[in-house]
């Protein structure tokens, strides 16, 4: 798979970007005067810090909306990463897992080669951090607002752009929500 291929670039504001990794997974970074905030960090198989850097030379913090796979592996090329304490416990079970993640075949079939450059001897998973509802990250102009929504996991979060009226709402507010799984929550709690 060609590298240029990976990631592909939408501009949804004038500080605002979509990022797909691959066509299968979607983060969004959000740009203030003074720092920048990715959600989410999808499957970690590409160079997602190269991809920020085109966007911004800004200090940039993770917040991740929850705890799965396709939200939360590019973690890995970050120092610090800001979650739900309710899926803190999910998060270390899948990060625990990502050696035997990358060597499924589904996954060799999706994202090809770059597979192969991956260092599993390097590879360091910062420790979740706690975000909240309530919290409210500040950008520099541009101020996120967090707010609880479990359901598809026990600690997934939206983030709220009231200047923009833009909700970033991982996989939370979606056509087809996910609520089986067994780190979700009721559809009464939902």
């Amino acid at each position: 798979m060609p590298k240029a291929d990976y990631f592909s670039i939408e501009s949804i504001s004038q500080s605002a970007w979509k990022i797909y990794e691959n066509w299968q997974a979607s983060m969004y970074l959000v740009c203030g005067s003074e720092r920048a905030c990715l959600i989410d960090t999808g499957y970690g198989g590409g160079d997602l810090p190269a991809v920020v850097r085109s966007l911004t030379d800004l200090p940039t913090v993770v917040v991740n909306t929850h705890g799965h796979i396709d939200h939360v592996l590019g973690n890995r090329f970050f120092p610090t990463v800001l979650m739900h304490s309710a899926d803190h416990d999910l998060y270390r079970r899948v990060v625990a897992g990502f050696p035997q993640y990358i060597s499924q075949p589904w996954v060799r079939t999706s994202f090809g080669d770059i597979i192969d450059t991956i260092d599993l001897a390097a590879v360091r998973f910062a420790e979740a951090k706690t975000i909240a509802e309530g919290d409210v990250i500040d950008l520099g102009g541009k101020r996120l607002e967090i707010f609880s929504m479990p359901g598809h996991t026990a600690g997934s979060i939206i983030l709220i752009d009231r200047d923009d009226k833009i909700v970033y709402a991982g996989d939370s507010i979606m056509e087809k929500l996910w609520l089986f799984l067994n780190n979700g929550a009721t559809a009464e709690a939902y």
